[in-house]
């Protein structure tokens, strides 16, 4: 076995055996290329092979609120969005909150960069919303691509008594705070 250096000597040609560390790693440890296991390979390339973790992101984007009939625009007071991608699913959580906002139809909020899979929706948590939703009706979030490719939170109201559930419109101000996951390409 190949033990590294406290030192911090770079090792170069490995042997084929295990390797072992005497120390925790302490700062990058870079690879080219995948790195495998008995059971499990870890790499960074998109793979059919069930025992490959072939995707971990990590990151931010920024929400915006859109009209589906007309985008508009909005003055925006928070704006902040954040991800983590492990293999085909992705978990996130925004915050948005506008006002003046100029746009008309059914009203989404950008998400993650990913393409949502299918045309299945996924229910997602709204923690916090100031919307005019309707008296004993509650407000959720649901992730689908509506065929733009991009991830998009549409915002509906439910009535628990009936089951019932529509899209919102676009409203003028909102405060908005949701977290997910959802099924990616």
């Amino acid at each position: 076995n190949w033990t590294s250096d406290p030192v911090g000597v770079v090792q170069t040609g490995w042997p084929i055996d295990d390797i072992g560390f005497i120390d925790d790693i302490d700062g990058d440890l870079t690879v080219t290329g995948n790195i495998s296991g008995l059971t499990l390979t870890l790499g960074n390339e998109e793979s059919a092979i069930t025992t490959k973790l072939d995707w971990y992101e990590e990151g931010a984007f920024v929400p915006s609120v859109l009209g589906s009939a007309v985008g508009g625009t909005a003055s925006y007071t928070t704006r902040v969005g954040v991800y983590t991608r492990i293999g085909n699913v992705v978990f996130f959580s925004c915050a948005v909150s506008f006002s003046s906002h100029t746009g008309a139809g059914t009203m989404y909020i950008t998400g993650p960069a990913f393409s949502v899979v299918g045309t299945h929706k996924n229910i997602c948590a709204i923690s916090y919303a100031d919307l005019t939703v309707g008296a004993g009706l509650q407000a959720s979030s649901e992730v689908g691509s509506n065929g733009a490719g991009n991830s998009r939170l549409f915002i509906s109201s439910d009535d628990p008594a009936s089951g019932s559930r529509s899209l919102l419109n676009i409203e003028a101000a909102a405060t908005i705070y949701i977290s997910g996951q959802f099924f990616c390409a």
